[in-house]
């Protein structure tokens, strides 16, 4: 028995519906593939990066792309040297005041365009002085790695001034021989010394946690499939994520639950901001202390003057409940916001070095931008070109009062 005519319209109706719809699918993806809109994101920004037998990995020397996420495009590109700007002589012009950066991605600054990097930002405010800044920035380099790179790279510059950005996982990476990107230096407590291990590095292929899992059932491979090749998905994850009224409620950052000191396991880079260190954290701590003071000693034995800046912990900066924290928050460790601010001037104080904490600044910039809009890209945790403005105001303050104080 054939269905009623009614019914077969109502089936005809939906068909002709589902086959419009599809053509315009179809239709948006031919057209937002014709002029490769949005690009396809870059799998990690260990593309520009290659093994160190010394340091466990360095950019690629002349290397170039495009580095491509769901918040942020940018034009990668490092010189002969292993990083980003101009090829600076090591010698120095005369009447030059010279300052070489240190640090990890936050000084590399891959989340956006050179000209608003930080240390762009301030060498633009520090004008008509005549100062020059050597960035010497790599992601997830921790302070071991820095001070090696200072010796071996920047001190050739003949610096009268080198500044440290410090970040809060510096400390507990600075205890460890592996990191997320592979294998890594690590100093040990050598009686009142540091001695260098783990050199060479030994090469770890990427690990299987740093992978996208596979999928387990048909329909999360059709839905990761999708997601990998289909431009209107891109497209909208780029809208959610770039403009703030259309993020779905309060987006947080770091740990998503309350971090107490019991639950700071002892393989956690936390452990190092509780009152009770674990022994691990304990060591991690004074071999920052070491390696802090070291940086001064030999900085200090080539004619120049260490200071050490602080990168603001985001849990300071959008703590759940301000007002500023109404598009993002992050939970802070042991729940109080100031625990690496606390703990960075504890390790100064021992380190015996000049040290800046710009935390106070950044509150007030992230609670002066209107609703929704931010210092750093949700999802990737570093600076945008908001924050790095803010940090390159914070440099190029320091570096006005270090010329002052040098001055005769």
């Amino acid at each position: 028995m054939a269905p009623p005519s009614g019914i077969r319209r109502g089936v005809s109706r939906v068909a002709a519906s589902i086959a419009v719809i599809l053509a315009a699918v179809l239709t948006a993806e031919a057209v937002l593939a014709l002029f490769d809109f949005p690009p396809a994101p870059t799998e990690h920004q260990r593309l520009f990066v290659e093994y160190d037998s010394l340091l466990g990995w360095r950019n690629i020397p002349g290397s170039h792309g495009k580095y491509v996420t769901n918040e942020f495009e940018v034009e990668l590109e490092y010189n002969a040297r292993a990083y980003r700007g101009p090829l600076h002589p090591y010698a120095k012009p005369p009447g030059t005041y010279r300052v070489v950066m240190i640090g990890d991605s936050y000084l590399e600054g891959y989340t956006v365009a050179l000209a608003r990097r930080a240390p762009e930002v301030a060498q633009a405010m520090l004008q008509p002085l005549p100062v020059e800044i050597v960035a010497l920035g790599t992601g997830g380099y921790s302070t071991d790695q820095e001070l090696l790179w200072l010796r071996s790279e920047g001190l050739r510059y003949r610096p009268d001034l080198v500044v440290v950005l410090f970040a809060g996982n510096d400390i507990w990476f600075n205890n460890r021989d592996t990191y997320p990107r592979g294998g890594k230096p690590v100093f040990r407590i050598a009686g009142d010394s540091l001695a260098l291990s783990n050199v060479p590095v030994p090469q770890v292929q990427r690990s299987a946690e740093s992978m996208a899992p596979e999928p387990t059932t048909p329909w999360l491979a059709i839905k990761r499939t999708i997601g990998l090749h289909s431009r209107l998905v891109r497209l909208a994850k780029r809208l959610v994520r770039r403009v703030p009224w259309l993020r779905p409620g309060v987006q947080r950052g770091g740990s998503t639950s309350p971090i107490t000191e019991e639950s700071a396991s002892v393989d956690s880079l936390y452990s190092v901001f509780a009152d009770r260190l674990t022994p691990q954290a304990d060591t991690a701590v004074l071999v920052t202390e070491r390696l802090l003071a070291r940086m001064r000693s030999v900085t200090t034995a080539a004619g120049g003057e260490l200071i050490v800046m602080l990168v603001p912990g985001r849990e300071a900066l959008y703590p759940p409940g301000a007002p500023q924290s109404q598009g993002f928050s992050a939970a802070a460790p042991y729940g109080e916001k100031d625990r690496l601010s606390r703990r960075f001037h504890e390790i100064c104080t021992a380190a015996g070095v000049r040290c800046v904490d710009p935390t106070a600044r950044f509150v007030s910039a992230a609670e002066g931008l209107p609703r929704g809009e931010l210092l750093i890209f949700p999802e990737d945790g570093h600076w945008n070109e908001r924050g790095h403005a803010v940090a390159g105001a914070s440099l190029a303050d320091l570096v006005r009062e270090a010329m002052a104080e040098r001055s005769p």
